[in-house]
């Protein structure tokens, strides 16, 4: 077991019903939906404690208890992860989260313009951008 495992080991087991097989323990968990980006990259994984994170994915287990981990970890260690509708995100899971990112992003964008009165510059923006926004890793949104 690498690093990154060990100390993911060590922080899951202490939260989770199963306290002595680190891979069931694993699969209490569930990736919430929540982003949250911190504008720098300076967060705390507490799962694996990799630094220099920008954007946390929050994931909780029955217990009630939650956890802020980088998109890595639920790569790694297979958190589950559901979709909108409900669905079990089985295959693609890294593209489905890179995809939730992006639209959170857009989210921030609007509300900020929203929030700062300055919802007629967000009505220009629409009708000139041809609706298409351009997000981190080229990924092209429709808007």
């Amino acid at each position: 077991m690498n690093r990154w495992s060990e100390i993911a080991k060590k922080n899951i087991l202490t939260l989770s019903k199963n306290k002595n097989n680190f891979n069931l323990a694993l699969k209490e968990w569930t990736f919430s939906g929540n982003i949250y980006d911190h504008k720098v990259a300076e967060e705390i994984c507490e799962l694996c404690e990799n630094e220099n994170l920008r954007y946390h994915f929050e994931i909780y287990n029955g217990l009630g208890n939650r956890l802020l981990v980088g998109s890595s970890c639920i790569n790694r260690f297979d958190i589950t992860v559901f979709d909108k509708e409900g669905i079990e995100v089985t295959e693609n899971k890294e593209s489905y989260l890179k995809k939730a990112l992006n639209e959170k992003l857009i989210e921030d964008i609007f509300f900020q313009l929203k929030s700062s009165n300055k919802t007629g510059k967000l009505k220009r923006l629409k009708k000139t951008t041809a609706n298409k926004v351009l997000l981190k890793g080229g990924v092209e949104v429709i808007i």
